[in-house]
């Protein structure tokens, strides 16, 4: 059974990283964020797609808030793993740690038949913020 049925988006994201792992291709402007956030922008266009999304691929991305979400759920031993990514999106695009990260959202999707992988990807943010008026933001 797929979780997922968008094959079609999985394999885009696939060839649209390919020019952006290439060092010689990859504009100086493309990081992890950018390099996965376009694809997280289809999913909320689309909600009945983004609500099959409950595994990875695609990737969505990572960045401060994700990384100190996830470290906060690895600390209180929520999540099995620490977050392979940074806490900033300052250097090359690298899929093998997204896609780690990403396999933590996975395990945390699991946990619930009602929650996607952007419902877990926008809640690890919220809590990454720190920000105090995040509390008003849901």
């Amino acid at each position: 059974m797929l979780l997922f049925p968008s094959e079609e988006l999985s394999t885009f994201q696939r060839q649209v990283h390919s020019p952006v792992l290439n060092p010689k291709t990859r504009p100086p402007y493309i990081g992890a964020w950018n390099a996965t956030a376009m694809f997280m922008v289809a999913l909320f266009a689309q909600p009945g797609l983004a609500a099959l999304h409950r595994k990875s691929p695609p990737a969505l991305p990572p960045g401060g808030p994700i990384h100190a979400g996830l470290n906060y759920l690895y600390q209180a031993k929520i999540l099995t793993a620490p977050p392979s990514s940074s806490e900033l999106d300052d250097s090359a695009f690298e899929p093998g740690v997204i896609y780690a990260d990403n396999g933590l959202f996975g395990e945390l999707c699991a946990q619930r038949s009602d929650w996607s992988m952007i419902d877990v990807h926008n809640g690890i943010y919220l809590l990454g913020t720190r920000d105090p008026r995040s509390n008003s933001w849901i």
